[in-house]
């Protein structure tokens, strides 16, 4: 709550709603205020300001985030990826591609499956990569068996409590040896240098509300974090723009 509070802050949230709204304001009031603008920067304009590193010293846009931790994370020595709420399946198509030997289950909600079925047919992966009905909160284990467990996109959509839920279930689900691989926009320690991860984790608050108090977190937050869960050692992985994933080892 503290980092979006800080992103709004630094957005000029507040002063903005106070000369519109001098007596308050109510929520479609807000949504009319503001609606239109945080979709386009939440839809389009936030996503491509994360490449601005990378096309200024290239002058094209980088490979994607997931193919890119496809060749950076050493997939090699793994047999098995379990992507949690892996939505249309995109993180599994792209290890499986790069990695022949490897086979990739993605997992989320059944709503999704025949999108994720598409997904996969049109990548000509059908036979390397399973479509997998499954609630991660549910008290069920993951049904598979992997030695890589991926949340890509997932941790920062809930508050601490839930986090937790999700890294412990993932430890369960892997063997010794085994890693968990946390793909998100990655906040500085200090929360003083990141307005790009801090205005994400501002939408992220507004998105599921203050009851679930969900927030983008730093490196150090994971360490600690996957420590207490039982983890035993960590790694971080550049991707594209403020994009990282963060690895845990069991």
């Amino acid at each position: 709550v503290s980092a979006a509070v800080n992103a709004a802050a630094k957005l000029d949230v507040f002063s903005v709603l106070a000369i519109q709204f001098p007596q308050g304001a109510t929520l479609p009031q807000l949504s009319c205020a503001l609606g239109g603008i945080l979709c386009l920067n939440a839809d389009r304009s936030f996503p491509m300001f994360t490449h601005l590193p990378h096309v200024l010293r290239h002058g094209e846009l980088p490979p994607g985030n997931f193919n890119l931790l496809a060749r950076s994370f050493p997939f090699a020595r793994y047999t098995s990826l379990g992507d949690l709420g892996g939505s249309s399946g995109c993180l599994a198509c792209c290890v499986a591609a790069a990695h022949p030997h490897l086979t990739a289950t993605t997992y989320d909600l059944a709503p999704v499956h025949a999108a994720a079925e598409r997904h996969v047919r049109a990548q000509g992966l059908e036979g390397r990569v399973q479509v997998v009905d499954y609630d991660f909160f549910s008290p069920a284990a993951v049904p598979g068996r992997h030695d890589v467990i991926a949340l890509g996109m997932v941790l920062h959509d809930w508050g601490l409590p839930r986090k937790m839920q999700l890294l412990r279930k993932a430890y369960a689900a892997l063997p010794p040896g085994g890693a968990l691989i946390a793909i998100d926009h990655l906040v500085d320690c200090r929360r003083a240098g990141s307005p790009l991860q801090l205005g994400m984790s501002l939408t992220m608050l507004l998105e599921f509300g203050a009851a679930e108090s969900a927030f983008d977190y730093s490196y150090e937050e994971f360490c600690g974090w996957v420590r207490e869960v039982g983890f035993s050692s960590t790694q971080l992985i550049d991707l594209v723009g403020t994009a990282k994933a963060a690895v845990a080892y069991k």
